[in-house]
């Protein structure tokens, strides 16, 4: 992300000079309230625009895992076996072994992929059938938020958390990211460390941790059983991909 430095202008772009700065780019930084471009940084707030809802439902009889964003490498396009639970293999749709087992009667599912909705899905044993676990996003088909993630990267300024019972807020979200050479940086974020026991509230909760998503970032969490979990992020700045 580049900004300029406030009330300085530059005309030209050299660049064997130190500070290598291209006047095209100033036009890629942009604030949460939409203003003053490539100048200053505005923390977002309640009801502040740019912001995004998005609601996990894990609607089976057994804990499951949520990944949100995380482009690199994704449960979407890559098997990740720890997050398998007996029918639930998470297996890439669109991958040949998802479009095998999804083809042939035989096999009974088991997959994560997208509906033509753009809510992800992530499927048991479809003969039974075991039901389907969802993610969706109110803004946007989360489809799309998945790709736009990994080419206009944004910051979280906070989340809003809410569940369904007491239980799931000891449940950590884990923020990770995956180098391209294969480094893992995480830090984990526990609901419960965030909770108010006076708040009016009881099933929502402010989580007031700032981190950035992008190609190699992402968020994942557990839901248990018949558990539905909305996350409101308050999105502090963003990159803006203008086309020049």
């Amino acid at each position: 992300m580049f900004r300029n430095l406030q009330n300085t202008s530059f005309d030209s772009f050299d660049p064997s000079l130190m500070n290598s700065f291209d006047p095209a780019l100033a036009g890629k930084y942009n604030n949460a309230n939409g203003s003053d471009a490539g100048s200053t940084t505005t923390a977002a707030k309640p009801g502040q625009k740019m912001q995004l809802n998005i609601t996990l439902n894990n609607p089976s009889a057994v804990t499951l895992t949520f990944e949100l964003f995380n482009y690199l490498k994704s449960y979407i396009r890559v098997l990740n076996t720890t997050y398998v639970n007996t029918t639930y293999l998470y297996i890439p749709l669109l991958s040949y072994e998802g479009l095998f087992r999804f083809k042939q009667a035989t096999d009974h599912g088991g997959t994560i992929g997208f509906n033509a909705a753009g809510d992800l899905e992530i499927r048991g044993d479809t003969a039974v059938p075991d039901p389907t676990a969802t993610i969706g996003c109110g803004e946007i088909p989360y489809a799309g938020l998945f790709e736009a993630s990994a080419v206009t990267p944004f910051i979280v300024s906070f989340i809003r958390f809410t569940c369904l019972t007491d239980e799931q807020i000891d449940q950590n979200i884990v923020w990770f990211q995956n180098s391209y050479s294969g480094g893992v940086i995480e830090n984990r974020i526990s609901p419960r460390a965030y909770f108010k026991p006076n708040q009016f509230q009881s099933f929502t909760i402010d989580i007031t941790v700032q981190f950035s998503i992008g190609i190699d970032k992402g968020l994942r969490t557990q839901l248990l059983a018949g558990e539905n979990v909305r996350l409101a992020f308050f999105i502090q700045m963003w990159t803006d991909q203008t086309l020049g």
